[in-house]
């Protein structure tokens, strides 16, 4: 039987839902913000965790991005806390779908990978079904169409999802077949994806999407009335819900069509609505750049109005050609670019050890390694020789390609040194590799300063011993032991940095007891810009971040030390390589 207590606080939810349909999102907070603060007291877990994720849902529909995922991290902790597997990966999607509508799309497809591996292990067919589909979308938007296409086609021949899953199935679908230049299967699948939401749902804003992508599939069929007419109906609707994401694609559709037909002018309007749009949108870093391009439109439009009066559209088709093929090119250029970039990312990773491996190795580990750019500057290392196991992070000069290839080099340099030279003490590994990479930095005509080199934090785990060895150079040693942080430092030299003077690398051994954590990374996540005054994150605020979570796993205490620094930048560009190795030996 229901308490007077807990009536209250459920009619305050209530209030709050009633309220969102009102239009009325303020007084909406401060509702489930009461029944949350009421729910706290009363440990109702299952509910806070329902009304955190509404907050989430509430705060991101008013653009506070940063309200939005704290709420939804919140409920994802509870449920790992007290909530059922199925519970645990509905948070998980959630969190995923917040960083997809961000476009951290990195950070999505961790949260959708992690939460199908949980749905596989619980056998659930809806479960997994409906995580290969998030995780499918997201594929899709990271134009991995190949891996999107599986997934999506997994998710659709599975016997157990609702029509609303069936419908999402098909309308991202459709919107990879039409990326693949299939637009009649395209339409195939648009169309039958409205027609489960017009029997069902009802849902305006998939419908407006649909409708959004059904424009450009005609349009690709050569049926332009079509086009304009699906156009036409998802402008109405995203105007009705002022859908600025939406109504910015649409001018953007428009404008191709009116363009590929000759309709300049009207092509130009629309172009310059979707910059006017799309400079809402985007954050205030952001401006400048949209705002140049306003002006080179401007500048075109003039023009091209000239153009047309003195030649009556003659030169204006000649010379929206050599633009169009100019661009072209440049597209080409930035295509092979990054396929080449892309490809060299491909190339490191491959060179880098499994982290698989590592687990099997040590009772716990985790390996948070995030690039800032497609390639990167840092790199882990691990290896066994002579029953020792060796560890390292290694931060090298810069981030993108100048420390890639200076990673690419360090990696095979320490290879050499142990597999080669056979060094398992940690100083006299550093030792080796400083003397080889001023050697190869020296080489004649290579183009180096005093600054390049690597940073390198190194351990060997004799494990039947029961000790670890430590050396770093310019990069320390934490360790936890009965929830306190004890900094092991480096010694004040870089790998190939240049000083007057240089007594040899430090080594330093620690007795391994039951429960140690060990943790050795690069400077890339202390710092990282965030908080309100969007300053670095520090050491000393990492040191006490591993504190406050020495009680839990590893493996959870990877993923917090993520949300924490996502937290942190809550959108902010990434400014280095990210690099954390956490275990127990």
């Amino acid at each position: 039987m229901k308490t007077e207590q807990s009536i209250n606080i459920l009619n305050s939810e209530i209030e709050g839902d009633k309220l969102i349909a009102a239009g009325d999102l303020t007084e909406a907070v401060h509702q489930f913000q009461e029944a949350l603060h009421s729910y706290e007291k009363e440990s109702q877990h299952t509910e806070r965790a329902r009304i955190h994720n509404k907050l989430g849902k509430l705060h991101g529909s008013i653009q506070d991005t940063e309200n939005a995922l704290s709420n939804y991290l919140q409920s994802l902790d509870i449920q790992r806390a007290h909530g059922s597997g199925a519970d645990i990966i509905n948070a998980q999607i959630a969190v995923g779908q917040f960083y997809q509508g961000l476009f951290l799309l990195s950070n999505s497809l961790e949260y959708f990978t992690t939460a199908l591996d949980g749905a596989i292990q619980l056998n659930s067919s809806s479960l997994i079904a409906e995580c290969r589909y998030s995780l499918g979308n997201c594929l899709n938007w990271m134009d991995r169409l190949d891996e999107a296409g599986e997934q999506l086609a997994l998710a659709l021949e599975s016997q157990e999802i609702s029509d609303g899953l069936r419908m999402r199935i098909l309308g991202s679908s459709g919107i990879l077949a039409y990326k693949q230049d299939r637009s009649s299967v395209a339409l195939e699948f648009f169309k039958e994806s409205l027609e489960i939401n017009e029997r069902t749902s009802n849902n305006q804003n998939f419908k407006t999407s649909v409708l959004k992508s059904m424009g450009m599939a005609y349009f690709l069929e050569n049926e332009k009335e079509k086009a304009l007419q699906c156009l036409a109906d998802a402008m109405s609707m995203a105007n009705d819900r002022t859908d600025l994401g939406t109504l910015t694609t649409i001018h953007e559709h428009y404008s191709k069509i009116f363009e590929s037909t000759g309709d300049y002018k009207i092509a130009l309007d629309h172009l310059k609505k979707r910059i006017e749009l799309a400079d809402i949108l985007l954050g205030e870093n952001e401006k400048l750049k949209t705002r140049e391009l306003q002006k080179r439109f401007d500048i075109a439009e003039s023009q091209r109005e000239k153009e047309i009066y003195r030649l009556k559209n003659i030169d204006l088709v000649e010379a929206n050609e050599e633009i169009n093929r100019q661009k072209a090119e440049l597209q080409t250029k930035n295509k092979h670019i990054t396929d080449s970039l892309s490809y060299a990312g491909r190339l490191q990773r491959a060179v880098l050890p499994s982290v698989n491996e590592l687990d099997e190795l040590l009772q716990e580990s985790f390996i948070y390694f995030q690039p800032k750019d497609i390639v990167s500057g840092d790199f882990y290392w691990f290896t066994e020789k002579d029953d020792r196991l060796l560890i390292a992070a290694v931060d090298c000069t810069g981030h993108g390609v100048p420390g890639a290839l200076l990673s690419m080099m360090g990696n095979n340099l320490l290879n050499e040194c142990v597999l080669k030279e056979g060094l398992i003490e940690p100083a006299a590994i550093l030792e080796n590799l400083n003397q080889r990479t001023k050697s190869l930095l020296q080489k004649q005509g290579a183009n180096f300063t005093a600054n390049d080199g690597m940073d390198v934090a190194i351990c060997s785990i004799d494990k039947k011993n029961g000790y670890l060895s430590f050396a770093g150079a310019h990069r320390p040693l934490f360790m936890i032991r009965n929830g306190e942080l004890v900094e092991t430092k480096g010694s004040r030299i870089s790998i190939g940095g240049y000083s007057d003077y240089h007594a040899g690398f430090q080594q330093h051994e620690i007795a391994i007891e039951d429960g140690d954590a060990f943790y050795i990374f690069s400077d890339g996540y202390p710092d990282q810009f965030g908080g309100p005054d969007n300053r670095k994150f520090m050491t000393k605020r990492m040191k006490e971040f591993l504190e406050s979570t020495a009680t839990v796993s590893l493996s959870e205490q990877f993923i917090l030390l993520k949300s924490e620094l996502d937290n942190w930048r809550a959108g902010r560009e990434q400014v280095d390589d990210i690099l954390v190795i956490g275990f127990r030996p």
